[in-house]
């Protein structure tokens, strides 16, 4: 990913990983940062199935006689965040899902970027995944973000939000464009 932050099969692959290692912060912004390079494909509709199953407090299902990855403190910790963010989020109604989604995300990215920052170790993870969504999750672009991310399983609903809102997306990919993302 160093060589090529823009190799979505990198991206993807590490969240692959990490969702098999049930470090589901990490496998969650992994899976975000891969729709953002590659939004609308068969593999970016698998990530986003991945991304709802996090969501949905889902674990990773192990093969007979497999153990559970044992998590260390700052996993734990990370994953407790998405189910307290979903918890505060699922409180309230939303007009779409697109907008549950929005406030899902951006509650999970504000909650895993306070943490992550407190944390040590892993700098990849805390710098190049946590700050970055801890900075989209400020900024105004958290809608135009989650209609991307919903565009790779419902690419009519994107399409046809997107006839009204070109303006949104357009900042979003400025904002993606000229926000750095560091490695350490």
């Amino acid at each position: 990913m160093k060589l090529d932050p823009k190799h979505a099969g990198s991206q993807r692959m590490y969240a692959l990983v990490c969702f098999h290692q049930n470090k589901r912060a990490a496998a969650l912004l992994g899976f975000c940062s891969f729709i953002l390079l590659e939004p609308q494909t068969a593999r970016s509709a698998e990530a986003y199935g991945n991304i709802q199953h996090i969501l949905q407090g889902g674990t990773l299902k192990l093969a007979p006689g497999e153990a559970m990855p044992i998590p260390d403190a700052n996993t734990t910790a990370l994953n407790l965040a998405i189910s307290q963010a979903v918890a505060q989020t699922g409180k309230k109604k939303y007009a779409t899902p697109a907008e549950l989604l929005t406030e899902q995300l951006k509650a999970i990215f504000i909650a895993i970027g306070q943490l992550a920052e407190k944390q040590a170790g892993d700098d990849f993870f805390r710098k190049y995944y946590a700050a970055y969504f801890y900075q989209l999750a400020q900024s105004p672009n958290m809608p135009a973000f989650a209609r991307l991310l919903n565009s790779a399983t419902d690419k009519d609903d994107y399409a046809k939000w997107l006839s009204g809102h070109t303006q949104e997306m357009a900042d979003l990919n400025s904002w993606i464009n000229i926000t750095e993302r560091k490695f350490e």
